[in-house]
């Protein structure tokens, strides 16, 4: 499949999990709030047991995270300067996509700053579905896709022309559908796009 140059191919980039250190942040906040170290038991995308916590406790590290400027505080991945910085070079427009309620944009931009420009930055709320997400793409044309939760990916396979799962892991996690292509570092997504750019 070949994606065309003559206009700048949209390329859609999921936030946390893939941009920006969503973990590190949490499990700060979640040893501030509950006052005592917060160690990862299991690879699971379900953080109760990712943590061993109960779900009060999980409830109540979400309290905090909203209440007390978390958003504001995810730091990018190393390789996320270099990640963006690729794609724009290859000519691509890079969009940035996140399941967190539109109140906290400003805090959301202000953790991605020069990375993603705001203008390309979308936020859809905590309890948007895949199926939210793919009408998202689709309303930006979105010739490329990159998510951490496979899911989305999954989805998205079906009308996203390249559609790629970030995979971390996870031993809940379900398996990819047909056409998703699975990557084990997120600096190999411009490697994938590359031979699909004339």
């Amino acid at each position: 499949m070949i994606i065309s140059r003559q206009h700048k191919p949209p390329v859609v980039l999921d936030v946390d999990g893939v941009l920006l250190n969503f973990e590190q942040a949490w499990k700060q906040c979640a040893e501030e709030t509950l006052q005592h170290a917060v160690i990862r038991k299991k690879n699971t995308w379900d953080l109760a047991t990712r943590f061993g916590l109960s779900p009060e406790n999980v409830r109540q590290v979400w309290d905090a995270f909203h209440a007390d400027g978390w958003f504001g505080r995810v730091d990018p991945y190393p390789n996320a300067w270099e990640l963006v910085g690729t794609l724009k070079a290859m000519g691509c427009e890079v969009f940035a996509i996140t399941n967190v309620d539109p109140a906290f944009f400003r805090e959301r931009a202000l953790t991605l700053g020069d990375l993603i420009p705001e203008k390309n930055l979308r936020l859809l709320g905590a309890k948007a579905s895949p199926e939210q997400r793919l009408s998202v793409l689709r309303a930006l044309g979105a010739r490329a896709f990159l998510d951490d939760r496979v899911g989305n990916v999954n989805l998205a396979a079906f009308h996203v022309p390249v559609s790629a799962w970030l995979c971390q892991g996870y031993q809940d996690a379900d398996a990819p559908a047909d056409g998703v292509t699975v990557l084990d570092a997120a600096l190999d997504f411009p490697l994938l796009l590359e031979s699909m750019l004339p």
